[in-house]
């Protein structure tokens, strides 16, 4: 039996009140409003995908099932502005998801691959996958009035605390999963950095979700190392063509490297900040407006972890490898030449009888020397480390003075 298919207005678009998903949440019927408004070009179209800022692609396990909606809904959402032509952009890798895509989509639409060229694509009617599901949704009598949500909680590892899932507005985070506010540093949702309070939130329409997933960071973390991380990934995405998104994501990630070398500075916080603040209205598309402003969050509410790695070459957390001290305990220390043996690095020094010395600078802290050592007397720390032996002392000998 086929399913109906109704015909929609943009009266009943606007009155849904359905939202852009992703990172600008904008009315649907607003964006199509003003596409129709200043539409006179025969190339302009209607396009879909997931935000160029997505890196994670976690919303496609939900999207992919939802084939037909998402193409009826480019379908409708071009009908009704009189776009003639319609494209998908899926990531690299996703063959399987656009052969689904091919089963329903006319021969109009066309499936590329990669972000979205926004340059190429100025003046066209630029949608989220999940805003054309919801149309598709719409049109076929389906539930549209719900979101796709993940909750991780992220420390030494990460765990999914709630599976990617549609769920209803409205709906409190409290009762999607229980976090222990104790134990959280900050939350990251749509690239933006939030405090505790943000547990309070419901899912609302005018609640910017980004990749879907809401990223809850333990204590354990350190923002430096985390915000470091986050900017090498956007910084490997971007295009490159406008050039605050390609300038200003090398000049963080190269700042954040330098204090992660402890050789940061302290006047480097207010350029990263200013750079983050100016990419949101300098550049084209979402991965250059959002990748900067994760390190202008975090030093306007981490300054303090900042200045600690930067004045006093110390991560409080100890995430930071850099700043983490590895050394022999010249007590316990017996010369039996196992962890020099087995050292990747070859950053330990001694001969058999004589006291280990390891050269900090070089250790990539791996742990093998530690996980064989029979006197346990390698120690792996973020304090200062005692005075230690600056010339081959024999075992057993090496007094502190």
């Amino acid at each position: 039996m086929m399913t109906a298919i109704r015909n929609l207005s943009l009266e009943e678009i606007e009155k849904a009140d359905i939202r852009d998903y992703g990172m600008y949440i904008v009315p649907l019927a607003k964006k199509m409003k003003e596409f129709i408004a200043a539409s006179n070009n025969e190339d302009a179209a209607v396009v879909a995908a997931l935000n160029n800022f997505d890196s994670s692609y976690e919303l496609l396990t939900v999207l992919k099932d939802k084939c037909e909606s998402i193409c009826l809904g480019i379908d409708k959402i071009a009908e009704l502005t009189g776009a003639k032509k319609k494209f998908i952009y899926l990531p690299e890798g996703c063959e399987t998801f656009a052969q689904c895509l091919k089963k329903y989509a006319g021969d109009e639409l066309t499936i590329e691959y990669g972000i979205v060229p926004v340059r190429e694509h100025r003046g066209s009617l630029i949608v989220h996958l999940e805003t054309a599901r919801k149309a598709g949704d719409m049109a076929l009598g389906n539930d549209y009035d719900n979101t796709p949500v993940k909750i991780e909680m992220i420390g030494s590892e990460t765990k999914t605390v709630f599976e990617m899932a549609y769920v209803p507005y409205g709906t409190p985070l409290s009762e999607l999963a229980s976090i222990d506010k104790d134990n959280v540093k900050m939350i990251k949702v749509a690239g933006r950095l939030k405090g505790l309070d943000f547990l309070n939130t419901s899912i609302e329409k005018d609640l910017p979700l980004g990749d879907g997933v809401i990223r809850i960071y333990d204590k354990i973390c350190c923002i430096v190392d985390q915000v470091q991380k986050d900017v090498k990934v956007n910084r490997s995405r971007s295009c490159g063509k406008c050039t605050f998104c390609r300038e200003g994501l090398a000049q963080q990630d190269m700042r954040l490297d330098e204090i992660e070398d402890k050789a940061g500075v302290l006047r480097a916080l207010d350029v990263m900040k200013k750079i983050g603040e100016s990419m949101v209205y300098s550049t084209q598309c979402s991965i250059g407006e959002f990748s900067g402003l994760e390190a202008a969050d975090s030093i306007d509410m981490f300054r303090d972890e900042y200045e600690s790695h930067i004045k006093k070459k110390y991560c409080p957390t100890g995430a930071c490898k850099s700043f983490i001290r590895m050394y022999v305990d010249p007590r316990k220390c017996d010369g039996c030449m196992v962890c020099l043996n087995v050292c990747p690095d070859n950053c330990i020094e001694g001969m058999e009888g004589y006291i280990h010395i390891i050269e900090d600078d070089y250790c990539s802290k791996c742990d093998r020397c530690i996980e064989v050592c029979p006197q346990n007397a390698i120690v792996k720390t973020i304090e200062k480390a005692p005075a230690l032996p600056d010339r081959m002392t024999k075992a057993g000998r090496f007094k502190r003075y």
